[in-house]
């Protein structure tokens, strides 16, 4: 009965043309999938997202503190993978589309839990493909990096930052050997400082 009220207010979400539909609790669409892979990609604990383009991710876990909302033109194609979760509420326009074979999953959720964050001790950037780069990728997306000497000196800087350091300057000059001092900014706003050494 569950199942069939929701794809029922699927349907009449699909083709309405009146005001927005707002899911005030868990809500399945489409899928019962509730799987999130463990290279699931996500925009974590944003006060509030805005989608008004198709999907381009095709795994993607979207969670905002307060509320998402999703505008017409947002699309989730055929074997995308997409998770909503919101801390008050979730409002899909009208013309959202979601694709029958995707899976799509809305769910109120407050995401005030802190990532867990294991920050790298040290690189060796010699080009094995190991510990090349000082890589925060995996962890919870970052704002902004800083990397000091031991003098304070500010040496790198990077914003929306992956893994670009491996061991340069702000000029792409290569620095010694040595103990450095980093300052990471998440977009969460935890702030993490501490040591890394650079291995040449």
């Amino acid at each position: 009965m569950k199942n069939s009220f929701l794809f029922l207010l699927f349907l009449l979400l699909c083709n309405s043309v009146a005001a927005s539909v707002s899911f005030p609790r868990e809500t399945r669409l489409v899928s019962e999938s509730d799987t999130i892979p463990l290279s699931y990609k996500f925009n974590n604990c944003l006060a509030y997202i805005q989608l008004d383009q198709p999907e381009v991710n095709p795994v993607y876990l979207y969670w905002a503190s307060n509320r998402i909302m999703v505008q017409n033109n947002y699309r989730v194609p055929v074997n995308y993978n997409i998770t909503m979760k919101a801390g008050n509420v979730i409002v899909l326009k009208p013309n959202t589309k979601v694709v029958t074979g995707s899976n799509y999953l809305a769910r109120i959720e407050p995401c005030d839990r802190q990532c867990e964050i294991e920050i790298p001790k040290g690189i060796s950037p010699n080009g094995d493909g190991l510990n090349d780069d000082f890589d925060l990728s995996l962890i919870c997306p970052v704002k902004s990096v800083k990397i000091f000497n031991r003098y304070g000196v500010m040496l790198f800087e990077g914003e929306s930052y992956k893994k670009e350091w491996h061991g340069q300057d702000a000029n792409n000059n290569i620095l010694p050997s040595a103990t450095y001092f980093y300052r990471v900014d998440f977009e969460d706003g935890q702030i993490k400082t501490g040591w890394i050494y650079l291995n040449r």
